[in-house]
């Protein structure tokens, strides 16, 4: 406690993976809502993290780039290590000022295509697929998939996807 100065309760600190401090947060009263310690957290990867910043579903994700202007990017993600591989990919640092600028969702694929799979066609994960948010729901189209785990070729993806806006 003395090496991190810590003099209050609870104090969360966060460190990088040299041990090194990023940042530190001294609660308070709002300490026991969960949502103020998830939108701690949130805040602590997107400034630190490499990480995208994810979406709480499509449809907010859908949202946020209409809002925003921007495409949405939808990881289809299994668990396995082929989605592993491509998520590490998005933490390549070749990638790091791109991630700002597209909204990121991260979706579970199932074996049975929910309605968010079958709307874009999804058939397999892991992948990455780009789509134009629209004037609404139904104003929402692909633009582009990958399912690249090099971070030369995602980024060039991806500058393409900004060139065509």
């Amino acid at each position: 406690m003395k090496s991190r100065q810590i003099q209050a309760f609870p104090t969360l600190v966060f460190l990088d993976p040299d041990l090194k401090e990023v940042d530190r947060w001294v609660g308070s009263r709002d300490s026991q809502n969960p949502e103020t310690i998830a939108q701690l957290f949130r805040r602590i990867l997107e400034k630190h993290g490499r990480d995208p910043a994810w979406s709480d579903g499509l449809d907010a994700a859908l949202r946020k780039g209409r809002v925003e202007g921007t495409r949405v990017l939808v990881f289809w993600t299994d668990g396995r290590a082929g989605s592993d591989a491509l998520q590490a990919a998005f933490r390549h640092p070749e990638l790091d000022a791109l991630r700002k600028r597209f909204v990121w969702v991260r979706l579970k694929h199932r074996k049975v295509g929910d309605a968010e799979s079958r709307r874009f066609g999804v058939t397999r994960a892991p992948l990455l697929l780009a789509i134009d948010p629209g004037r609404d729901d139904a104003d929402a189209k692909e633009v582009g998939r990958s399912e690249s785990t090099d971070p030369a070729r995602l980024r060039a993806g991806l500058e393409a996807l900004l060139k065509d806006r």
